[in-house]
């Protein structure tokens, strides 16, 4: 089953359409129940599937997945927020409609000030940039 398989919306919140147990140790289900129809996103874009539906995702070690959700229509997910899921377990998350109307995340920081460079010496390699976990708030 891939990221964005999921069951029917029918079979609703109660039950993943099969045993957690049954996952890798890297994955759960997670459903996301919205008011109306929309597309599940994570980190860098990636859908993951639609709302109001069980999708397998990356557990993270139990800390779960940054989702958004983008209406129906839209591929511009807006609000977002860490959901634990626990490996080879299920979780169920809902995305109220003030939630579903909050601005997208921000950009990342601006990148450093280029460095002037002199003629005759050689400029030091610029920094690493700062680490980045798009999964905290």
């Amino acid at each position: 089953m891939s990221a964005s398989a999921s069951a029917s919306a029918a079979a609703g919140a109660d039950a993943p359409p099969a045993d957690p147990k049954t996952l890798p140790a890297t994955k759960g289900f997670l459903f996301v129940k919205v008011d109306g129809e929309g597309s599940i996103f994570t980190t860098g874009g990636k859908r993951l599937g639609d709302a109001n539906a069980w999708l397998e995702v990356p557990c993270n070690g139990g800390k779960g997945p940054y989702v958004a959700v983008a209406k129906k229509g839209s591929n511009a997910p807006r609000g977002g927020k860490i959901v634990p899921v626990a490996c080879q377990s299920s979780a169920t998350v809902e995305f109220t409609a003030a939630e579903m109307n909050a601005p997208a995340p921000a950009p990342g920081p601006a990148p450093p000030p280029a460095i002037p460079v002199q003629p005759g010496v050689t400029p030091p390699p610029p920094p690493p940039p700062p680490p980045v976990n798009p999964q905290e708030p």
